[in-house]
């Protein structure tokens, strides 16, 4: 289904809060940083871990091929933890374009009928488990973007 033009209107104020708010380069230089912290870390546990494990799994030196299934569990946990601060962080910045879009067209509505459809078109649960939010998430819920634009219409009309 097509979308209208207030809520082109919507998406695209939305958008515009990515870009307008730098978000692409914070998440540029995050990535950098987290690269560079994930590197880092593997310089400092990569040594120790085959000191502490190699010898009974037959790894000779931290650059013997034997050790890739343990660097590749060490990989796998670092990203582990890495991953729901990637997800606050990108949640985050939803919020600040979802407000940067809700200010720059003052249309609530328009913003709920477009979480709405993201609902249907893509069964998105609009109230995930806290969990599995906290973990992989990289959006607010559609309960939360919606109560936003709902507060934001509720604040808006209370100022006229």
């Amino acid at each position: 289904k097509a979308l209208s033009e207030d809520e082109i209107g919507a998406v695209a104020g939305h958008e515009f809060g990515h870009y307008v708010l730098g978000h692409h380069w914070r998440r540029l230089a995050g990535g950098i940083a987290g690269a560079f912290t994930i590197l880092w870390a593997f310089s400092v546990i990569w040594p120790w871990a085959v000191k502490r494990f190699g010898e009974s799994r037959g790894i000779t030196s931290i650059c013997d091929i034997a050790g890739l299934p343990l660097f590749a569990l060490i990989l796998q946990l670092a990203l582990f933890v890495q991953s729901p601060v990637e997800a606050a962080l990108s949640r985050q910045d939803e919020r600040a374009a979802d407000r940067y879009g809700l200010n720059l067209n003052h249309d609530g509505h328009a913003m709920i009928r477009v979480y709405y459809m993201f609902f249907k078109s893509d069964y998105a649960d609009p109230d995930p488990p806290k969990l599995a939010y906290y973990l992989y998430s990289s959006h607010p819920s559609l309960r939360e973007r919606t109560e936003m634009a709902m507060e934001y219409m509720k604040t808006s009309w209370e100022r006229k």
